[in-house]
């Protein structure tokens, strides 16, 4: 049985038949080599009976069951941490409307898009844009025989 019990189990069974029957579709579609034909009770129970019936099930009804569920589809994530010097590094930026001037001096309407300039002096070869010193992640090894 996958992780997470019987949910976990339904889960990745439901996935991997509904990629399986879109995979069947994608090939008619497109004349291509279709996956393998249903073979034994489960597939056919998963391939024939319940990748039909999702696709008719009204979306409302398919959000209502997978909220109902326990699982990592419910989990609520935490919003990353803003780096330390990320707001002054934005600071740097200005948006600017770009114009073209005609061969002939008149200035055209201003486009629909914007660009960003830096604003302040420019990095000089050699000098860092990172802050070596400060580190974000622990490094990571292979274990021996690892790759």
């Amino acid at each position: 049985m996958a992780s997470g019990g019987f949910f976990g189990w339904l889960r990745h069974n439901a996935e991997h038949y509904l990629l399986v029957d879109s995979q069947q579709k994608m090939s008619q579609r497109l004349g291509t080599a279709a996956p393998r034909p249903a073979k034994g009770g489960k597939e056919i129970f998963w391939r024939k009976i319940f990748t039909p019936l999702y696709a008719i099930m009204p979306w409302s009804l398919r959000s209502t069951i997978m909220k109902s569920m326990p699982g990592s589809h419910r989990k609520t994530w935490a919003a990353p941490p803003t780096p330390q010097g990320a707001s002054s590094a934005l600071d740097k930026f200005e948006f600017v409307t770009p114009t073209v001037s005609t061969p002939n001096g008149n200035t055209p309407q201003k486009k629909e898009s914007t660009v960003a300039q830096i604003v302040g002096t420019r990095a000089q070869a050699g000098d860092a844009i990172v802050d070596y010193d400060q580190k974000l992640f622990d490094d990571i090894q292979a274990e021996a025989g690892e790759k």
